[in-house]
């Protein structure tokens, strides 16, 4: 019987080598766009409390039509809760009827009523804000929830300083 020598065992040298390589540049395309996501996390997170606001929002519109307080000032019952509204929306003159709506425990953001302007600024408290806030545009990475003549909306404002990882 004559053994046949020429049968290999694995992988050669350079069959390692181009794995590799291949491997290398798969690495460095992948990993620059991974790490630019994670500087992205103020703004997803800014965006899934926009999406909790305006969900709020249509909850609290629907029971302020339900109660009749819908048109005007007044007070919407909630269980124990007790909301200002205006024109059936949460009122802009305090903070804490939107906060009181939209608080959940692994959000940490701030807010800040502008009366005059018939607005709430929500901003993320992790994101570097400026000493001194003349206006409500001000704020870095931040939502502004508007309550002006029955019509409530949330935009964003200085999307483009929402960089930082939570």
């Amino acid at each position: 019987m004559t053994e046949d020598r020429n049968i290999k065992g694995g992988f050669s040298a350079l069959e390692l080598i181009v794995v590799v390589i291949i491997m290398g540049i798969i690495a460095i395309t992948a990993i620059p766009k991974f790490v630019s996501l994670k500087g992205d996390d103020y703004l997803m997170s800014m965006q899934r409390t926009k999406s909790a606001v305006e969900g709020a929002l249509m909850l609290v519109k629907t029971r302020a039509e339900s109660q009749g307080v819908a048109t005007g000032e007044g007070v919407l019952k909630a269980g124990k809760l007790s909301l200002n509204i205006e024109n059936g929306y949460p009122s802009t003159k305090v903070e804490n009827d939107l906060k009181s709506i939209v608080y959940w425990e692994d959000t940490d953001v701030g807010y800040k009523a502008f009366p005059s302007d018939k607005l709430i600024v929500i901003y993320p408290l992790k994101v570097y804000q400026p000493e001194t806030v003349a206006s409500p545009e001000d704020y870095n990475c931040s939502l502004i929830y508007k309550n002006d003549s029955g019509r409530a909306s949330v935009s964003f404002t200085n999307k483009d300083k929402c960089k930082g990882e939570l």
